[in-house]
């Protein structure tokens, strides 16, 4: 069986126009996660990909705009941030 590479030259433009995938913003969250402690710091993997799908939910987050982060080292300071504001809101 051949290996199936992700083109996304094979998407419409209406897909990549479309909010990002839970499947994409689940990902980017185990990717862009980091560590602490020098373990895989899980929780921040969740807090990453809940923010991700909520700005997606709200059409401020898209496939193709995901796609892109899949290619960056590290979360942009606007999801940290947002982040950050969120936790900040919550009761201890």
């Amino acid at each position: 069986m051949a290996k199936r590479i992700f083109n996304i030259n094979d998407h419409s433009k209406e897909k990549l126009a479309s909010p990002a995938t839970w499947n994409q913003c689940s990902g980017l969250g185990r990717k862009l996660k980091g560590t602490k402690n020098g373990k895989p710091d899980y929780a921040q993997a969740s807090r990453i990909a809940a923010c991700l799908a909520s700005e997606a939910d709200k059409g401020k987050f898209t496939f193709l705009q995901a796609h892109k982060l899949f290619q960056k080292k590290t979360l942009p300071k606007k999801y940290q941030t947002a982040i950050r504001d969120y936790l900040a809101q919550q009761p201890e």
